[in-house]
């Protein structure tokens, strides 16, 4: 595979899958379209079209249903300098959606993984695995999960009881709105083709967050909002957004 293909199908599993299908489409539809000639050099296109389309077809599906599991391009442990931006939190999150949490003196406040293992094999697909976000002795704190597909609806539990409801408000996937138990409101948003930008709340609140890779985030919050519920929300878009790239 040509060393740019290459990239991109790790980076952008799915959308390569995606084209990957396209292409089996359009060449299995030329397939049958050559079916119907009776010029030899057409009904060897056919065959040809026929069988390169189901060979495209069968990798598409399987970069859909595996997606970001294959991807191995993750910074290591040395690449992640929380030091960097004095004050703001370091998210890192693997493509498996496995990751922890910074301080800005670069000491693991949290962890969080995305499991139990054998269904992120279809990561989303048909079955998406809970969020769960522990401390660093690893008791769980809090759990995420997926209450709707379509607009997709995802509600935060602690304890067993629900103390956040998380939507996805637009179709590019980069608009989330965060409602709280305590009456707070959040809107996050990803504009696209940028690696700076943030959310804001009700009361005028706001979070700042800047890309330095795509499983690198600098997460900075205002004072007085910064909370576990609202980081772990935060966290768990970056996971969603790695999930859906």
């Amino acid at each position: 595979m040509h060393p740019v293909l290459r990239k991109f199908s790790k980076r952008r599993p799915r959308a390569y899958g995606l084209i990957l299908l396209a292409l089996g489409a359009v060449l299995a539809k030329f397939g049958l379209w050559g079916a119907a000639s009776s010029i030899p050099i057409l009904r060897f296109a056919m065959v040809v079209g026929i069988v390169c389309g189901i060979i495209l077809g069968i990798g598409g599906v399987v970069f859909l249903v595996r997606g970001s599991k294959y991807n191995p391009d993750e910074p290591s442990p040395e690449e992640i300098n929380p030091r960097a931006h004095p004050g703001a939190y370091c998210f890192h999150c693997t493509w498996s959606g496995n990751g922890e949490i910074y301080d800005s003196a670069g000491k693991i406040l949290w962890s969080f993984r995305t499991g139990p293992e054998h269904f992120r094999t279809t990561y989303g697909l048909f079955h998406l695995p809970d969020f769960v976000v522990s401390n660093t002795a690893g008791r769980e704190l809090l759990r995420i999960r997926r209450e709707r597909r379509l607009p997709s609806q995802f509600v935060m539990l602690e304890d067993g009881r629900p103390v956040s409801t998380i939507r996805q408000r637009s179709i590019f996937l980069n608009k989330y709105t965060m409602d709280f138990a305590d009456g707070s409101r959040w809107t996050f948003h990803m504009p696209l083709f940028t690696v700076v930008f943030g959310g804001v709340s009700g009361s005028g609140a706001s979070v700042r967050v800047r890309l330095e890779t795509h499983n690198v985030w600098y997460v900075l919050i205002d004072s007085g909002v910064d909370t576990l519920h609202l980081v772990s929300s935060l966290a768990f878009i970056h996971r969603e957004r790695l999930r859906c790239v």
